[in-house]
Order: C-alpha cells, then structure tokens, then sequence
C-alpha cells in the first residue's frame, strides 16, 4: 500500500548525515508490482473483471536515458494503479517509444519489482555490488536489470493511494499476496534478490502437483520454490521447468516468466470468473490452484488459501 503523504512512500532514515549515503534503507517487499503491457485498456478491463481490482488512470512523462545511448528522451507512461487498502499496489503501464529500450514491447508479459524511494541515486552501488545493471536512468526514476532478466524499478514519484471504489466483480480476490517468478536459474536469482534486497528466505519445497491442461492433457512436473520470509507481497522462486505449459512464455537470458498470484477459499467460482472475463485459461491443480494469461499477457494464479504464502 502506498503512504498518501505528499504523493510518496518515503522511507525514514535513521542513519547518521555521515553514513546514511553508504547505508540506504533495506529495499525488501515491492511496493508495487508493475506489468508492462502493450494496451492498457485492455489488460486493465481484463484484470478488474477477472479479480475485482478497480484501477485509476494515471498518465506521466519521464525523461529517459537509456543504456548505450547519449541524449535523454521523454517516455510517456500511461498507467492504470490498483492500490488496496492492504498489500502491494498493481500496476499496468503501456511505455511509449523509445521506452522499449528500458521496458520490452515485445508482447510478453514483462514485470518489474517496484519501490518508492525518496532518492533513485541512493541505490545505486548497492545494486551495482548486486550484480544488476543499470538500463535507464532519469531525474527521479531509474530501471535496473539483473539475474535471469529480472527488473527492479526505483521511482521517486509512484502514485499515492486512490479512494476505494466498490468492484462489480462477485469475487473480489484483493490484493495478490505472492509474486512468483520462474528463471532458469532460481539459485542465482535467489543470491542476487538477497543481496539486492535483503530478502530472507524460507526452506525449499518441492511438490508434484496434478495438472489439467487447457487441452484436457494431465501432467506432473516436479516443482521446487522457495518463498520470502515476509510479504506482502511474498516473492516465491520457482524452477522454470515446472511450468512451461502450452500457452505460457518461457524463461531466458533478459526474460523471466511470473505470476501474480491471489488467495481464494474457491478456486473453482475464481477460474470461472477468470475465464468469464476473457482471461486465457492455462491449466488448474482442481479446486487448488488455477492459471490464467491475460491481455498484454499479465499472467494470474489463484491458489487456495491453504495453500498460499503464510505469515
């Protein structure tokens, strides 16, 4: 959730003048989760039927300077902002040109881990010592890349909360209590988020789920994931090889496939109401887990909330 105070989260410094330049404040849990996409308006109507978020509009121009060029340009960002009352705000953002070169346009359903912070620059020799690379930088806004193609995105200016509005989907699945991302290399990711966070980590699990794929085909991969010590929203690392289903992106050098992933106590009313809203239906776990890719290929899991992420 975003703080209202003056449009920002700021994080409070407790440090001495002297050292709080070397010492930033912890980054942790994303306070916003953002999907780049290549149509806003249709991944935002998707999105709101399918879970009951109501997003407001937002539009801004940054000036970016992207990795390998000289000269800074504007980007327009036109954005559509869940922010629930409790949890991670979610955010869909159409970039304008040249964006593409900080943000793909390729389609695919590319995410950013995002943090309000009170000053972009403050970050960045952790984040260098991380192993992530800066792609795109500007006054008050800087886009970074690191293991397996994950993004961190560091924003002095995220939206501030909007008045709730009441949904008009029958199933309100709030906030998404999980981030899950599938690299094809989850040990790297797990070291570089927790040297670039801070993140901790829970023990490894390893489940071999029954699948119903969206053919009628039964499947049992093997899947190994493990899961921040905190949320919300928990981040979750998971195999790339547990998924790859017909219908899902898969896992490369600067891509990393995820899932926003939601808790209800029916997945079964949930997968209805996702595929109600047009949403492309993946595969189910039946009445345990759910998965569906929406337009601009924002991808959503429903978990039963048994089976989600704990405090």
């Amino acid at each position: 959730m975003f703080a209202a105070a003056a449009g920002l989260l700021i994080t409070a410094v407790t440090a001495h003048p002297a050292t709080a330049s070397i010492c930033p404040p912890a980054l942790g849990q994303p306070d916003a989760i953002t999907y780049v996409v290549p149509d806003v308006q249709a991944a935002r109507q998707q999105v709101e039927r399918g879970t009951g978020a109501v997003f407001t509009s937002l539009q801004r121009t940054v000036t970016l300077t992207v990795s390998g060029q000289r000269t800074a340009q504007p980007v327009m960002l036109t954005a559509s902002v869940y922010d629930p009352p409790q949890g991670p705000a979610l955010e869909l953002v159409q970039v304008s040109s040249p964006g593409s070169g900080a943000w793909s346009g390729d389609g695919r359903g590319h995410v950013a881990l995002s943090y309000s912070v009170a000053d972009v620059r403050r970050y960045a020799s952790e984040l260098r010592r991380a192993g992530l690379r800066q792609i795109a930088t500007g006054e008050d806004i800087a886009i970074w890349r690191g293991a397996g193609g994950v993004t961190i995105r560091l924003d002095e200016h995220l939206p501030a909360a909007a008045p709730p509005v009441t949904s008009a989907a029958p199933i309100n699945l709030g906030a998404p209590v999980s981030i899950a991302l599938y690299p094809c290399d989850p040990a790297a990711l797990t070291a570089q988020l927790t040297r670039a966070l801070s993140l901790s980590w829970r023990s490894t699990d390893t489940y071999q789920l029954p699948w119903t794929l969206a053919d009628g085909s039964a499947v049992s991969p093997s899947s190994t994931s493990t899961t921040s010590q905190t949320g919300l929203p928990y981040v979750t690392v998971a195999n790339a090889s547990s998924h790859g289903f017909p219908g899902e992106d898969i896992c490369g050098i600067d891509y990393l496939p995820s899932y926003l992933v939601y808790a209800a106590s029916d997945v079964t009313a949930a997968n209805a109401q996702l595929a109600g809203a047009g949403l492309q239906f993946i595969g189910t776990v039946p009445a345990l887990i759910t998965l569906h890719i929406g337009a601009g290929r924002v991808p959503i899991q429903v978990v039963h909330t048994s089976f989600a992420p704990q405090s």
